[in-house]
């Protein structure tokens, strides 16, 4: 018998667990912070909660893909606005 992991689990500790270690200047205008510290330490569940977004796990290159309200309402395959990747890749 194969392990399984259950993917909304995993999901579920990541935005519980994972830590914004790094901050440019656009994610920092975007969210409206007066300076990266107020974002650094975050998870991604405090970072975005209010945001909207759609949250979409990408298993095969280890990353997170966000998609914004705007971008849904629309028609077609949009580009994620955001993308969390592993420092390694895989």
């Amino acid at each position: 018998m194969g392990d399984h992991v259950s993917k909304d689990e995993v999901l579920d500790f990541v935005f519980e667990h994972l830590r914004m270690t790094k901050v440019n200047a656009a994610i920092v205008t975007q969210f409206h912070a007066s300076s990266p510290d107020e974002l650094l330490g975050r998870t991604p569940a405090q970072f975005f909660a209010a945001a909207g977004n759609l949250w979409v796990a990408n298993t095969w290159s280890n990353s997170l893909a966000a998609f914004s309200p705007a971008q849904l309402a629309g028609i077609g395959s949009p580009a994620p606005h955001i993308v969390i990747t592993s420092r390694g890749g895989r």
